[in-house]
C-alpha cells in the first residue's frame, strides 16, 4: 500500500498541529542529498493540497536553489565495495572480464576510479578512495577535464572541486534525480503535469 495523509488524531489525542505520515512511498532515502531532504518534506505538505502551481513553483525554487548549493550537500552519498574495473580505452569505459563476459563498472564505482585517476593526473594531496569507503558523488557534464571525461565523480574530501571543476557539475541531474523523481513518484501516477511554467508550451504556440 502507498499513501501520503495529514494526520490530525492519533490513538485518542487530538493533534494540536496535523503530521504527515507516508507509508510505501520512498521519497527520502539513506542516500538522499542533504539539501534536498527537506525540501522534499516541504514539497510533501504542499503536494498534498492537490494546488499544482504552488507544487510547481516550489519545484522552481529548489531548483535554482540548486544552483547555489557546496557539492556535498547536493551529492549521493553511497558506500563502493569493488574497484577492479580495467580502463578500456577502445570502448571509453570502465569494466572487468568475469570469466563468462565482460562487466561494466557501475556508477559508484566508475566515479570513485575517476577520482583517484585524476588526483593522481594532477598530484593532487588527496587520499585515493579505496574498496569499503563509504563515498559521495557528482554527476558531470560532458566533456569535461575529467579522466575519460567521466560523467561523475567520486569523493570524500570536497576539496577536488576546485574552480575548474566546480561548473562541470550537472546540477540538474542531481535536481532531477535527487528531488524531481521523488515528487513524480506522487504525481505521475495522479497525472499530475509538474513541468515548469517556462517549458509548457501552449496552444497558441503551435
Amino acid at each position: 500500500m502507498r499513501y501520503f495523509t495529514r494526520i490530525y488524531w492519533s490513538e485518542g489525542v487530538t493533534l494540536s498541529k496535523p503530521k504527515l505520515k507516508v507509508t510505501g512511498l520512498s521519497t527520502v532515502r539513506a542516500n538522499t542529498p542533504k539539501y534536498y531532504r527537506t525540501e522534499l518534506k516541504n514539497a510533501m505538505d504542499i503536494l498534498i493540497t492537490g494546488e499544482i502551481d504552488k507544487v510547481i513553483d516550489y519545484m522552481q525554487g529548489v531548483r535554482e536553489g540548486t544552483e547555489l548549493q557546496e557539492p556535498e550537500d547536493i551529492s549521493i552519498n553511497v558506500g563502493v565495495s569493488s574497484l577492479d574495473y580495467q580502463w578500456d580505452e577502445t570502448l571509453k569505459k570502465f569494466r572487468k572480464w568475469t570469466g563468462v563476459k565482460f562487466l561494466g563498472a557501475p556508477v559508484n564505482s566508475r566515479a570513485c576510479l575517476t577520482h583517484n585517476r585524476y588526483i593522481e593526473s594532477k598530484n593532487l594531496d588527496i587520499n585515493d578512495i579505496e574498496p569499503g569507503d563509504k563515498i559521495s558523488f557528482l554527476y558531470m557534464k560532458t566533456p569535461n577535464p575529467l579522466f575519460g571525461s567521466s560523467n561523475a565523480l567520486g569523493f570524500r574530501d570536497s576539496k577536488i572541486f576546485d574552480d575548474k571543476l566546480l561548473p562541470y557539475i550537472d546540477r540538474k541531474t542531481m535536481y532531477e534525480k535527487g528531488f524531481e523523481k521523488p515528487i513524480k513518484l506522487i504525481t505521475d501516477p495522479l497525472k499530475w503535469d509538474i513541468t515548469p511554467k517556462d517549458e509548457q508550451i501552449s496552444d497558441d504556440e503551435w
